[in-house]
């Protein structure tokens, strides 16, 4: 480890709560031998992720309260966030559907199905005891099939390729991203919203612009984004 002022240490097991050793010092040259730690029993769900028709989904994210994995840092007032937990993620629904979420504690918990292609799921566990599994727990998610299709232009009616286009949804964010092709076209997928979206664009050079109030299903959306001035 490079020398700082001070360490954490996280003691993370999906089976066990969260455990933090703060205050440890990080001079150079120094250590920390024989430490010792003694994790509180925790709870860890297990269950599948399944379509209306009750096939299993795979790649849906499950989350809990805690995501002992998100790390937080200060840096000149703004938080910044990393997640350092590897690809075998059993948060992750496999092929089967299946995931395990850890880490709990013993209460009734909200948890939640997030998908690339699915709209969010949240679903309430109840019935959790320290050191036992709950299994059995069926999570129903429901794919996003909306498509909005439209063009991005200057105020010259000029195609602007390559601009980052998204639709937007009031309480949900972000719903679907894209980027426009050489003829300024662009086709937001798998739109995860419900209702009528606001279609952003943006692009080098060109102030951004957007569309508000857009069906689910348009097909002639036009945004325009105006050239900015340059000094060479």
């Amino acid at each position: 480890l490079e020398p700082g002022s001070k360490f954490t240490l996280r003691l993370v097991h999906p089976r066990f709560l969260v455990l933090d050793l703060p205050g440890l010092e990080a001079e150079a040259g120094g250590g920390h031998d024989h430490l010792e730690a003694w994790l509180e029993d925790g709870c860890w769900i297990t269950g599948t992720v399944v379509d209306p028709a009750g096939k299993p989904v795979a790649g849906v994210t499950v989350t809990g309260p805690v995501n002992p994995y998100a790390i937080s840092s200060d840096f000149g007032g703004f938080a910044f966030f990393t997640t350092i937990l590897g690809s075998d993620d059993p948060t992750v629904s496999d092929a089967l559907g299946r995931f395990t979420l850890g880490y709990l504690k013993p209460e009734d918990v909200e948890i939640r199905a997030n998908g690339p292609k699915h709209f969010p799921k949240t679903v309430n566990v109840t019935g959790l005891e320290a050191g036992k599994e709950k299994s059995g727990v069926v999570i129903q998610v429901e794919v996003a099939t909306a498509v909005i299709e439209g063009v991005v232009v200057d105020q010259d009616g000029k195609a602007v390729a390559k601009a980052d286009v998204d639709a937007w949804a009031q309480g949900s964010g972000v719903v679907a991203e894209t980027v426009t092709d050489a003829a300024g076209r662009f086709r937001l997928t798998e739109v995860k919203s419900k209702q009528a979206v606001t279609v952003r664009a943006a692009a080098t050079g060109l102030s951004p612009g957007s569309v508000k109030d857009v069906a689910l299903g348009a097909k002639g959306v036009r945004v325009e984004l105006k050239r900015l001035g340059r000094l060479v």
